[in-house]
């Protein structure tokens, strides 16, 4: 089985890598989307793929790692990640191909339980993936039964964990980046409780198998709120775990 890993150098992405690295045989190609916006976290995203690549090669097994770069800076609107993600999959699977005559069998995406991106946008970047793959048989994508974020981070330890980046709109200093601790991902990431082990768990996840996209159960489906009320919604509660932490704190 051959593998292809989207590594966006957040705990998602890194808790996926390192479940297939530890757990499978496959032959593992990882590949990190050098994904240019406005928001200006790309530098410190691939600042994080680099330190995560490396404690993986060095500490789990080899596997081959590749990265390419698309800019929408100037842009107002940045697409979704997702499409983005799968639109690179079938340049990376024919690429693949054409220098080594064999095709990759899967790509893979991290994704927690609490992920509100709809059902269809998995379907996008399989059609995205399949229409770019220039060579035919383009990978199907898979993912991890979706656990909870404060899980993936247990499983990942301290080590891991530390060299994730989460911010989606990250701050400044004298030119350095730091999370905003306003956005959901930095909220989230506030209310974890710091792994107890340094390094990855050998112990493995119930209930949480790696899936094709149609068969993963989605945590966030069958609500009635819409993405933009959910996510408001997901903000306020993370706002108020974070204050009743502090308040125990």
């Amino acid at each position: 089985m051959i593998s292809l890993v989207m590594l966006s150098g957040g705990l998602d992405s890194a808790y996926s890598l390192v479940r297939l690295l530890s757990e499978t045989d496959d032959e593992v190609l990882v590949h990190h989307i050098h994904l240019m916006t406005s928001t200006n976290r790309h530098d410190v995203e691939l600042e994080a793929v680099a330190k995560i690549v490396k404690y993986c090669h060095e500490n789990i097994r080899e596997f081959s790692y590749t990265q390419t770069a698309i800019d929408h800076r100037k842009m107002a609107a940045h697409g979704y990640d997702m499409v983005s993600a799968g639109f690179e999959a079938g340049v990376i699977a024919a690429s693949y191909h054409l220098t080594t005559q064999k095709n990759i069998d899967r790509w893979i995406v991290g994704l927690a339980e609490d992920d509100i991106i709809p059902r269809h946008r998995f379907k996008d970047g399989q059609d995205c993936c399949d229409f770019n793959c220039q060579t035919g048989n383009a990978p199907e994508l898979y993912m991890y039964q979706q656990i909870n974020p404060q899980a993936e981070a247990d499983y990942l330890g301290s080590d891991l964990f530390d060299m994730t980046w989460s911010c989606r709109k990250p701050k400044f200093v004298e030119d350095k980046p730091e999370p905003c601790t306003e956005c959901l991902a930095c909220l989230r990431r506030l209310v974890f409780d710091p792994p107890q082990s340094k390094t990855p768990s050998n112990s493995p996840i119930e209930n949480s198998a790696l899936l094709p996209w149609r068969l993963v159960t989605r945590v966030s489906e069958g609500k009635s709120l819409g993405a933009e009320q959910l996510n408001r919604s997901r903000l306020e509660a993370a706002r108020k775990l974070l204050a009743a932490k502090q308040k125990l704190n």
